[in-house]
């Protein structure tokens, strides 16, 4: 990524979540798995993984699907219309595991309403007419975060 190279003594790795074996345990300060957790068939295998890997008192940064967003509760049908994703997740539940998997939880957010209905048509609008401080009013005040379509967890091996 070009950020990287601005960060002075970092280096970075890109990699399988399912594929962490030849890293040598307590390696890296952050974990990143943005838009994976919920593919993989063996969601505990890559929890062991980034913990293992991470140093004492490292950070994980993990974004998966909210089970409960607003559309799915509303149509029935899954948020993402994918023949390889494997699940999704309640805010509790993560929490839960990654807690099960020796995280500490240190902050949860959600974001990113999608529109139950004319589901392209209202996230176009969403992402296009509705300018940063609205889609910002929108998520954290006009709609429960329990119904937002992403959950964020920021977690603390230890």
């Amino acid at each position: 990524h070009p950020y990287w190279g601005k960060i002075t003594n970092g280096n970075f790795l890109i990699g399988s979540a399912e594929h962490l074996s030849f890293i040598p345990d307590e390696t890296f300060d952050l974990v990143l798995c943005m838009g994976v957790l919920m593919y993989l068939a063996d969601d505990n295998a890559a929890l062991t993984h980034f913990r293992r890997v991470l140093k004492k008192g490292g950070w994980l940064l993990l974004q998966v699907t909210n089970q409960e967003n607003l559309h799915t509760l509303l149509t029935k049908e899954p948020l993402i219309q994918d023949p390889y994703l494997q699940r999704y997740y309640k805010q509790t539940e993560i929490c839960e595991k990654l807690e099960n998997h020796g995280f500490n939880i240190d902050r949860v957010w959600t974001e990113r309403l999608y529109i139950p209905f004319l589901v392209n048509l209202g996230n176009l609008i969403y992402d296009f007419v509705l300018n940063q401080t609205l889609r910002t009013y929108w998520d954290d005040k006009l709609i429960p975060s329990r119904y937002l379509g992403l959950i964020n967890v920021l977690a603390r091996s230890n």
